[in-house]
């Protein structure tokens, strides 16, 4: 992980394109030399001027885009393999559109993963959409408690993998104009 740390840092400069800072993560990682060691990993840069994410996913779960107001959800799938498969592997990039109100849900499997008890189903991407989508509009706080309480509930209190989970609203872009401010 230090590794990784240090080569992020030096990938990760102010005009490297996301998909550019994966494919040197990718390399960097399989120069490591341990066939076995890979790594998922995602990476995104807000515009706040452009009102855009640009993106790359190497392996995560896709994030998950709940756009305000309505019940559309995007999956930022674009980029490609876990990080340390393919040195010199290509990786796409994605870019959505972010508006005032839309939340962004960056998740381990640890959630989607969980399985209940005793029938071994997965909680599911579909079910913590449906969540999210339910409480889209709650504080963030308030959010993040109630996918929590619902894994737990559904799956006891014994964890089957790590549970990470981010999430971003966006509240308001700001809109550059060159040359010009404005005071009232």
């Amino acid at each position: 992980m230090t590794s990784l740390r240090v080569a992020f840092r030096g990938a990760a400069t102010r005009d490297a394109a996301p998909d550019r800072v994966i494919g040197s993560l990718n390399d960097a990682v399989c120069s490591l030399g341990d066939a076995g060691q890979l790594v998922s990993f995602f990476y995104g840069v807000v515009d706040p001027a452009a009102r855009r994410l640009e993106y790359c996913n190497a392996g995560m779960n896709p994030p998950q885009l709940h756009r305000a107001g309505q019940t559309y959800r995007e999956r930022l799938r674009k980029g490609g393999l876990l990080l340390g498969i393919n040195p010199g592997q290509r990786y796409a990039r994605g870019t959505v559109a972010l508006e005032p109100g839309d939340l962004l849900l960056l998740y381990t499997d640890g959630f989607t993963e969980q399985t209940d008890q005793p029938d071994g189903v997965f909680y599911g991407e579909g079910r913590l959409a449906d969540l999210v989508a339910g409480y889209q509009e709650r504080p963030l706080s308030d959010l993040l408690a109630r996918i929590f309480a619902d894994v737990e509930a559904f799956g006891g209190r014994d964890q089957n993998d790590d549970r990470t989970l981010i999430l971003l609203r966006i509240n308001s872009m700001a809109s550059a104009t060159a040359g010009g401010h404005s005071s009232g």
